[in-house]
C-alpha cells in the first residue's frame, strides 16, 4: 500500500523561506527513493522507514507516493500511523543551492 504526501508547496515555510518545486531536482535522490526517519542519515536500520515508488510535481508541489517497509516492526508501526491518521505530514531534506531577492520572486 502506498501513501501520498505532499513534500514541497511553494508557501514560505517556517524557516521563513519557500522553494520553488520547480527547481527542485531530484535526479539524484530519484537513484536510491528511500524514506529516513526524521532526515536521519542510515547509522541506524530503523531510520529507513520505505522508499518513494511514485515522484511527481503536480501544481506547484512535490508529491510522493511512499510505501513503509512493513516487514520492519517500526516502519510498520509508522505506517499504521498515516492509515491511522495519526501522522500527516513528510518534509523535505534539501540543500539551497540558490536564493534569490527577486521582487516577482518574494512572496509575504
Amino acid at each position: 500500500m502506498t501513501h501520498k504526501f505532499i513534500v514541497n508547496t511553494e508557501n514560505v515555510n517556517e524557516y521563513g523561506y519557500r522553494i520553488i518545486t520547480e527547481g527542485i531536482d531530484t535526479e539524484q535522490y530519484e537513484r536510491n527513493p528511500i524514506v529516513l526517519y526524521y532526515h536521519e542519515r542510515a547509522r541506524d536500520p530503523k531510520q529507513v522507514v520505505g522508499r518513494v515508488v511514485k515522484l511527481y510535481k503536480e501544481n506547484n508541489q512535490l508529491i510522493a507516493d511512499i510505501e513503509f517497509d512493513v516487514a520492519d516492526e517500526f516502519a510498520a508501526t509508522l505506517a499504521g500511523k498515516v492509515e491511522r491518521g495519526f501522522i500527516k505530514m513528510a518534509s523535505l531534506y534539501a540543500d539551497v543551492i540558490e536564493t534569490s531577492v527577486d521582487e516577482a520572486m518574494i512572496i509575504p
